[in-house]
């Protein structure tokens, strides 16, 4: 009982720190703009992929009636037409673009039937291909991301019970699976699962607890390893998986729900991660209703993000939005480099520095997502923090300035 208490009321108290960071931000990012509505019925936790100048929004379900429709977004023409259907129902599965190719598995179907195939989508004959069968039983609200021309498949929830915490790698040439590194974590289902550049991310979701979580983690192809990033600034968050993209070398998310004790609280917020210092910055929020389970692709270094449910409600959606960083500027580039964290590592004493913003407030978080130190700054530039009572490990810094709000990671070794 101690142990619940202790859990729900950390919850709250990560809840309302992430409101007050949440407040009031000033941007000076890109612009989100409404595109040409979904013209099929609305319909969340869809299959979606990228080729070419073409988005690709496949399947899903509004809860209430399962699809096997398959649509083309033309980003150029702002317009959809519908494509071959596939050959049966799904939704809560894997989705990933190799080459010229979409690739879509694993879900469930409109009577809970578990699969565990992999299909490919051809768009110049407009057909499916199946493909080697991941070597599991089948499982839903999986995570998958591509790279180096290789399909990646973890995590994700067989029956009620069995979470699972692997990671499968798909050789689309020799139309085979292998067994790679397990997500150090363990079992988790609805994560994020992306690539940036020549690494793969899986994190936030559900774990084996059932607790909503924000951890992120990298994993890299060639060393067959994974590495602990700094956390999602948003708080904890499930069902984030699908609100996602990339455009260049950057990682886009938000959206999804997470819930404090009894309650649920849905977002519409929207996060940029740099894997060049591991670090978050937050971008205009989406102008649209709260939502998770929705689909996204990239297009042409712009983002697209749309459908899904209000869950509160259950209501499926069928809108359509593009994030356009054309109007990013040096204001951006200069917001996430203007806060430095030295020494690092060390001791626990460090400095957080502003070259030209000011910081107004900093919290410190460990990796468990507790905040163990909080403060009003009093100097906008420069602050000295203290929290060498607390054990060895990775901290991450949260530090809201007059401009937005970055995230950054030390480490304390004594």
């Amino acid at each position: 009982m101690k142990i619940t208490i202790h859990i729900v009321f950390l919850n709250v108290i990560l809840f309302f720190a992430y409101c007050a960071l949440t407040i009031s931000y000033c941007f000076s990012q890109g612009v989100w703009t409404q595109k040409a509505s979904f013209p099929g019925s609305p319909r969340g936790d869809a299959f979606s992929f990228s080729i070419g100048n073409n988005g690709y929004l496949a399947l899903g379900s509004n809860s209430n009636s399962w699809f096997n429709d398959v649509w083309k977004y033309d980003a150029l023409g702002n317009s959809w037409t519908q494509k071959q259907n596939f050959g049966g129902t799904r939704w809560q599965g894997v989705f990933f673009t190799i080459g010229t190719k979409g690739y879509m598995g694993t879900g469930q179907d409109a009577s809970s039937t578990l699969y565990n195939d992999l299909w490919e989508y051809d768009p110049l004959s407009d057909s499916w291909t199946q493909k080697a069968n991941l070597p599991t039983a089948g499982r839903f609200f999986a995570a998958g991301f591509a790279v180096g021309g290789k399909g990646y498949i973890g995590t994700g929830l067989h029956g009620t019970s069995v979470y699972y915490h692997d990671l499968w790698e798909y050789d689309t040439l020799a139309n085979s699976w292998t067994q790679k590194a397990n997500f150090p974590p363990g079992g988790r289902l609805a994560a994020v699962g992306l690539s940036i550049g020549t690494e793969g991310y899986i994190g936030m979701g559900k774990d084996t607890l059932g607790d909503c979580v924000g951890d992120f983690w990298e994993y890299d192809p060639s060393s067959d390893s994974w590495t602990q990033k700094i956390n999602y600034p948003g708080g904890t968050r499930e069902e984030i998986d699908g609100a996602h993209f990339i455009i260049g070398n950057y990682g886009y998310m938000g959206t999804g729900f997470t819930y404090i004790g009894s309650s649920w609280f849905y977002y519409n917020d929207f996060w940029r991660y740099n894997p060049a210092n591991d670090t978050w910055l937050q971008i205009p929020n989406l102008p649209a209703t709260v939502r998770a389970g929705a689909s996204n692709f990239s297009i042409n270094n712009k983002g697209y993000i749309g459908l899904g449910f209000i869950v509160s409600t259950v209501t499926a959606l069928n809108d359509l939005w593009e994030y356009d960083t054309t109007s990013v500027g040096v204001n951006e580039i200069n917001l996430e480099n203007s806060i430095s964290v030295f020494p690092n590592p060390s001791t626990g004493k460090f400095t957080v520095q502003s070259q030209s913003v000011k910081i107004t407030s900093l919290e410190i978080y460990n990796v468990l997502g507790e905040m163990v130190y909080s403060k009003q700054a009093t100097r906008t530039q420069e602050n000295e923090i203290d929290i060498s009572s607390e054990p060895e490990g990775v901290y991450f810094v949260r530090a809201r300035t007059s401009e937005g709000v970055v995230s950054k990671k030390i480490l304390v070794v004594k």
